[in-house]
C-alpha cells in the first residue's frame, strides 16, 4: 500500500517509482535536433514525428529506468521483513539464528533478481537493437 507524509511529500518506499518518468524525460530532452528536423523536411507531422522519431529515441532510457527501478524494488522485498514472504523469511530465520536459513534466502533474493534484470536486459536489447549504434 503506497504511503505519503502529511507534508504532501511522498513517502521514501515510493521514490523509486520515479526513475521511469525521468528516463523518460531525459530520453525526449536528449533527442537530436537533426534527427526531428530531418523528420519534419520528409514532411513528417507532429505525431508521427513522436512515434518514428521520439519514442524509438527515448526508449532506450526508459528501459535503463525501469531495470533502476527494478533494482530498488528488489531492496524492498529485503527490507520489508515483516510481510509473509521470501524478505521476511530471512528476517525471522535471522531473529532465530538460523543462520544456513538466511544465507539460502539472500541467495533466492539475489538469484531472483540477478534473473529479473537479465530478462528486462535481453527484452531491452532485443526491443532496441539500434542502441548504441546511433
Amino acid at each position: 500500500m503506497a504511503s505519503a507524509s502529511c507534508s504532501g511529500v511522498p513517502a521514501a518506499d515510493q521514490w523509486p517509482a520515479a526513475f521511469p518518468p525521468i528516463a523518460i524525460a531525459n530520453g525526449v530532452a536528449g533527442v537530436r535536433q537533426d534527427y526531428l528536423d530531418a523528420a519534419r523536411s520528409l514532411g513528417a507531422g507532429r505525431g508521427q514525428v513522436v512515434i518514428r522519431v521520439v519514442l524509438p529515441a527515448t526508449l532506450p532510457e526508459v528501459i535503463g529506468g525501469i531495470r533502476i527501478a527494478t533494482a530498488f524494488a528488489w531492496t524492498t522485498v529485503v527490507a520489508a521483513d515483516g510481510i509473509p514472504g521470501i524478505g521476511g523469511l530471512a528476517y525471522i530465520s535471522g531473529t532465530q539464528l538460523d543462520t544456513p536459513l538466511t544465507i539460502a534466502c539472500i541467495i533466492v533474493i539475489g538469484c531472483a533478481a540477478l534473473v529479473l534484470d537479465s530478462v528486462i536486459k535481453f527484452a531491452g536489447d532485443a526491443a532496441v537493437p539500434w542502441k548504441g549504434k546511433v
